[in-house]
């Protein structure tokens, strides 16, 4: 076929764009049930170019990405080249086309062995790791019957791999281990090659960020501008999440989940057995076509918890069931509701945050710095760290709420006064040969 092609082109028969449309259109057939047609036709001012875009079902990352041409017809041409070169993976059950590349047997196992066994906001982020270091990688595009221990063990030593963190590799790793047993299961191969590969964490990237807290200052100036803005500004009326995350040390989706039937005001406790979350909505193909806002189960069996309805909590939840009775429609009884009473977009929240910090003058940081300040001041407070711990959702004893969480004195600048303190524990008589006497000794160790 090869030669015969390349006859007809050499002869002038036909040319490599004939090749290319026929390749194309071939391609094109296949999708007519999808309802695949030619993207629009765009310009870029600062490449001078235009642009096709590659959706994700022809992609080769998994994202979608532009193809550029000098005129309108050569991007087209550019574009038809990438769809029909496009090197669709095998399918593990479409035993017609032989063993599978490690791409296909990838996906199946992912779609039907992974799917379905965790949180879906768990397996978008396996889902995304996979797309973004997996698949571009050239091992991907080798049939599973041909790669060896060997070669993934240079996959993991590889500088791309080894230096990612270490969440991401253990994700990877996890793939393709179950990966390569469906593969001796389907009797694609009679070994699992990943028994025999050592995965090492010692390069993985750490986190470098500084963990901080919002101070009290920054409190006060917070609590008196949402106080005010929330009822005088209409696009600022559920601002008093933020000061629930605080003083409730609720994630942002735990705390827009809140309804009425949560709070038990009688015996001052909050049910936390539920978040908001952006989820993907997915064809029969599982495939991911959309990200939606739902109200799906917490994070972690850990995060279902019972926490206690402080007076700051109480206060302010109160605030907004009173605010809530003017609105003529709610979106059943959830307590942080927009002016058209549903429930803010998780981004419209964040946006929110960001003018709030802007109008208080409060350097940027995430939402998420409520709940360390909310964790650092109960542990700094004398509260046990198991106590602690389950009123943030984490495990018993979880080196997270210490490690990600806790900001220490000396991360917060108060040097000076944990040195007093420290001081004052280790108080002794001066003496003015700086040695200590035996009654000096009992009494210091007693």
């Amino acid at each position: 076929m090869k030669d015969m092609l390349s006859t007809l082109i050499n002869g002038g028969n036909i040319t490599v764009s004939d090749v290319v449309s026929v390749l194309y259109e071939n391609k094109e057939k296949k999708q007519m049930e999808d309802n695949f047609k030619l993207p629009q036709i765009g310009y870029r001012k600062d490449r001078n170019e235009y642009y096709l875009t590659v959706p994700v079902k022809f992609s080769k990352t998994g994202k979608r990405y532009p193809v550029y041409g000098k005129t309108e017809e050569e991007a087209v041409s550019n574009f038809k080249l990438e769809i029909a070169l496009f090197n669709d993976h095998v399918h593990p059950d479409d035993t017609s086309k032989g063993v599978p590349n490690l791409h296909g047997m990838i996906e199946y196992t992912m779609k039907n062995f992974i799917y379905g066994n965790v949180r879906d906001t768990s397996y978008l982020k396996y889902e995304n790791i996979v797309k973004k270091h997996l698949y571009p990688n050239p091992i991907c595009k080798k049939q599973i019957d041909n790669i060896s221990s060997l070669e993934l063990t240079k996959f993991f030593r590889s500088e791309e791999i080894a230096t990612l963190n270490a969440s991401s590799l253990s994700t990877i790793k996890m793939v393709l281990s179950k990966t390569f047993l469906r593969t001796k299961e389907k009797n694609y191969r009679s070994d699992n090659p990943m028994e025999f590969v050592e995965v090492s964490y010692v390069k993985c990237k750490r986190k470098q960020r500084k963990k901080q807290i919002v101070l009290d200052s920054e409190i006060e100036t917070l609590i008196n501008y949402i106080f005010y803005a929330s009822r005088t500004v209409v696009q600022y009326r559920y601002a008093p999440i933020f000061l629930v995350m605080l003083y409730g040390g609720l994630r942002i989706g735990e705390a827009m989940a809140l309804r009425e039937g949560d709070i038990d005001f009688d015996n001052k406790l909050i049910t936390i057995d539920k978040q908001i979350a952006y989820i993907p909505k997915r064809d029969k193909n599982l495939d991911k076509i959309k990200m939606t806002q739902e109200e799906v189960s917490p994070k972690t069996d850990s995060s279902i918890r019972t926490i206690m309805l402080t007076d700051q909590v109480e206060f302010w939840i109160n605030f907004m069931i009173e605010q809530n009775k003017k609105l003529p429609n709610r979106d059943q009884d959830y307590i942080f509701v927009n002016k058209k009473g549903m429930i803010p977009a998780k981004s419209s929240v964040n946006l929110l945050w960001h003018k709030l910090l802007e109008a208080s003058e409060i350097p940027f940081c995430t939402p998420h710095k409520l709940r360390k300040t909310f964790i650092t001041k109960l542990l700094n407070s004398g509260i046990a760290l198991p106590d602690v711990a389950a009123l943030a959702g984490h495990k018993n004893n979880s080196s997270v709420t210490l490690d990600s969480y806790y900001v220490s004195s000396l991360d917060n600048k108060q040097e000076d006064g944990l040195v007093d303190n420290i001081g004052n524990i280790f108080k002794m008589h001066d003496n003015k040969d700086n040695t200590l006497t035996t009654v000096e000794m009992n009494k210091f160790i007693g």
